[in-house]
């Protein structure tokens, strides 16, 4: 079953996400940062501002999956610059997070990764859309995934709104792919932040998507 997500769901959402969060793989494999610190930089936006963009995959009453999306990425640009500076902020001062040396590794090496490769460059004024998704181990690669795409492709039709971005991290074999029908490459820039974990060569990925393109989808 596919639903519009309920408050009762963040909890559920926020473990798959931090459950999924190194490449599918649970977070504690990559970095030692908590899941209150983790899940609220991934989602602490739409549960604050797209509530109504949230949709959940259930099956047998367990929550095996979900989608989050915006249709105006400049909303977001604008909470990241701002609300959620304060938000993180007070996390902080009430000890809500908790972090490691692990984390801090990642986050030198991101900023590395500025100075010596650059970011991919995301064009979301064209492509205003964008969502966030993650499905528990064991669900994957059933179509669940394209059954949490509907909902938020057919709210961007209603809407009038028929272009996404993405951003997503790529092996080398993956990134020589071609994905017509489904998304395009827009940019790409080497990625050391998952170097601790994973040695092989890693890419992050920002993708193109016009949604009229995918109405079999729905």
């Amino acid at each position: 079953t596919i639903r519009p997500a309920r408050p009762g769901d963040e909890p559920h959402i926020r473990e798959i996400c931090y459950e999924t969060g190194f490449l599918g793989r649970p977070t504690s494999e990559w970095i030692d940062v908590n899941q209150a610190l983790f899940t609220d930089f991934w989602l602490g936006y739409y549960f604050k501002h797209e509530a109504a963009n949230m949709y959940v995959a259930e099956i047998g009453g367990r929550i095996i999956g979900y989608i989050v999306g915006c249709y105006d990425t400049r909303r977001q640009h604008h909470y990241m610059h701002s609300g959620f500076i304060v938000d993180m902020g007070k996390g902080f001062l009430v000890f809500k997070y908790r972090f490691g040396v692990k984390t801090i590794a990642m986050l030198w090496r991101l900023l590395m990764d500025g100075i010596r490769y650059g970011y991919p460059r995301i064009p979301w004024r064209e492509y205003p859309a964008h969502a966030h998704y993650n499905i528990r181990t064991g669900y994957r690669g059933a179509g669940i995934l394209f059954a949490l795409w509907r909902p938020f492709i057919q709210r961007g039709h209603d809407m009038g709104i028929l272009r996404a971005n993405g951003l997503i991290v790529m092996t080398e074999l993956d990134l020589k792919k071609h994905y017509s029908g489904l998304y395009s490459v827009f940019d790409s820039r080497r990625t050391t932040a998952y170097a601790n974990a994973d040695p092989q060569p890693l890419f992050l990925v920002s993708v193109i998507l016009d949604m009229h393109k995918s109405d079999p989808l729905l």
